[in-house]
């Protein structure tokens, strides 16, 4: 008996790998996103919560990382005329504690420095900048307008200051 892992994310935790992508045993179509933790047996392996994306826009996992408890993982979703949507959630394990953070626009970068994840975003005028939560809505906020057109690329930490290269659109 196994299991099928499909357009995952990973990262190592404790004991624990945590996953985000489609588990199936025969076949992924229909299969939803998924939140997944695993000790390495099959028995030890459950998902923790389906995250339904867009039926027209089926999201895929960018990039994971690990801040303190919490993980979080940054997907896109397309739709047919190859317009992006970039959507940031967040686990702690728990199905209550597994859900969507934010909209984060067209970029998927992001970096744990100290107790908080930074992120490149756009902010709600389209201009990018620089984003930092804590793991809930209420916690994230806007760090810095960056430009109009140019995203923060390469997020990188250096004890606690956070460093970038710029992009232009």
């Amino acid at each position: 008996d196994y299991y099928e892992l499909h357009e995952q994310e990973m990262i190592a935790f404790e004991d624990n790998l945590y996953m985000f992508g489609r588990l199936f045993k025969e076949d992924w179509l229909g299969t939803p996103f998924q939140f997944i933790r695993s000790n390495g047996s099959l028995g030890g392996t459950t998902v923790i919560k389906n995250v339904e994306t867009s039926a027209t826009m089926p999201g895929n996992p960018n990039n994971m990382v690990r801040v303190n408890d919490l993980v979080y993982v940054s997907t896109s979703e397309q739709d047919h005329q190859l317009n992006y949507d970039l959507k940031l959630y967040r686990t702690d394990g728990t199905p209550e504690g597994t859900f969507e953070i934010m909209d984060t626009g067209t970029s998927n970068e992001m970096v744990a420095s100290g107790n908080k994840l930074i992120f490149a975003s756009l902010d709600s005028t389209g201009g990018a900048g620089l984003f930092a939560s804590k793991g809930t809505r209420e916690t994230t906020r806007q760090l810095s307008f960056v430009t109009a057109d140019r995203m923060p690329e390469q997020l990188t930490d250096v004890n606690g200051i956070v460093y970038f290269a710029d992009h232009y659109f």
